[in-house]
């Protein structure tokens, strides 16, 4: 899978966020022909998805003894793994999903909160 990199065009350029971890991929291909898509970047995950996310993560931690990182470790695996019983099988990063996807995947972090008896806030806290 290539890196993904970000930045912003300004007058007609393109300012890199972090040119030097550019530059250091780029030199990889010193003389060999590339391919450049270049798109508008749709934000992802917003940090009040997270944050929310960790609240529902918590309670799972506080109900089932586990850690945080081991509760998301278990959901991603559960509600992001792609080609699920395919030999190209693979968990999908909560920081390559869509704002729309986390919410989904929320969605069924709260169902799996219900069938084991936890009691979620809402988004909004209520």
């Amino acid at each position: 899978m290539s890196p993904t990199f970000f930045g912003k065009v300004v007058d007609g350029r393109i300012t890199f966020n972090n040119k030097e971890a550019l530059n250091n991929h780029v030199s990889r291909f010193n003389g060999k022909e590339v391919e450049v898509i270049i798109k508008r970047r749709t934000r992802n995950v917003t940090r009040e998805q997270y944050g929310y996310l960790y609240v529902l993560y918590n309670l799972v931690s506080e109900h089932t003894g586990y850690s945080v990182d081991e509760i998301d470790g278990v959901m991603k695996r559960r509600h992001l793994t792609v080609n699920r019983d395919s030999p190209f099988e693979w968990v999908k990063n909560k920081s390559q999903c869509t704002s729309q996807e986390i919410s989904d995947f929320i969605n069924k972090v709260r169902m799996d909160c219900a069938e084991h008896g936890i009691i979620t806030p809402g988004p909004d806290g209520g």
